[in-house]
């Protein structure tokens, strides 16, 4: 996998959002390098930051250089992670999700807001692979996927500016139905600087629209593995996390 992971989360209801929006937005302001500790420091109790780790190491695990890897693996899910706000929570971390992390959020909520449902949909630097993780009623569930992009046909095929002008012709006409703005006599009487442009701007739209679709799709994925309680429904992963009535599970992290 990539070496960065960019997350997209929403929680609901709006008031939980609201209240993991203003942990994020009061943090502290980070020197370069120490986003992770300010995170972690924000988010993990005393109790959290002194259980022993990394199968029985009792270390405190802030120190000046940072944060302990081997706890930030049992408690976030990551090595090192920064968080932001947008117009949703922005996480960026390496390699994976901060799966941790979101269930840390989760937990945050679970107490105190009823039905809390948490979103994470996330895309890799390369944007070649795509996935959803969703917690809801106790439950963490997650999928993602690797997209295809080696043939001219694929969603998320990279441009190169070689391809043949006869084959760009071909999959514009063929992405052409009587909704489109664009009439198959418009693409027949384009020069082959037009129809270069409009293949690349089609392609670069259809890639995010392929995605967003994906992400959508794996939700749903989700969301039916955590109605029909099926911890075996064909998703990356399906786990508890939380008893009813909003009890965390002790040790719920990490997988």
């Amino acid at each position: 996998m990539a070496n960065f992971i960019y997350s997209r989360v929403t929680i609901e209801p709006s008031e939980a959002m609201d209240k993991i929006c203003g942990m994020i937005e009061n943090m502290p302001k980070s020197e370069y390098g120490k986003e992770t500790t300010t995170v972690v420091k924000t988010f993990y109790t005393e109790d959290e930051l002194k259980k022993p780790y990394n199968n029985g190491e009792t270390e405190y695990p802030i120190t000046d250089t940072g944060v302990n890897h081997g706890w930030l693996y049992d408690n976030v899910g990551t090595k090192w992670i920064s968080v932001g706000v947008d117009d949703d929570i922005r996480i960026e971390s390496p390699s994976y999700i901060s799966d941790g992390f979101l269930i840390k959020l989760y937990s945050l909520c679970v107490n105190e807001f009823s039905d809390v449902k948490l979103v994470c949909k996330w895309y890799d630097e390369t944007e070649t692979q795509c996935g959803t993780a969703l917690i809801w009623k106790g439950i963490y569930t997650e999928d993602e996927e690797t997209l295809e992009g080696e043939n001219i046909s694929d969603p998320i095929y990279e441009v190169t500016g070689e391809e043949n002008i006869d084959d760009i012709k071909e999959w514009i006409l063929g992405e052409i139905n009587e909704d489109s703005y664009t009439k198959p006599e418009e693409v027949e009487d384009m020069n082959e600087e037009e129809l270069r442009y409009l293949f690349e701007e089609w392609k670069n739209q259809g890639k995010w629209d392929h995605i967003t679709d994906r992400q959508e799709s794996m939700y749903y994925s989700c969301e039916e593995a955590i109605e029909t309680e099926d911890f075996n429904f064909p998703i990356s992963r399906v786990r508890k996390v939380a008893n009813v009535k909003y009890e965390m599970v002790t040790d719920c992290y990490p997988f």
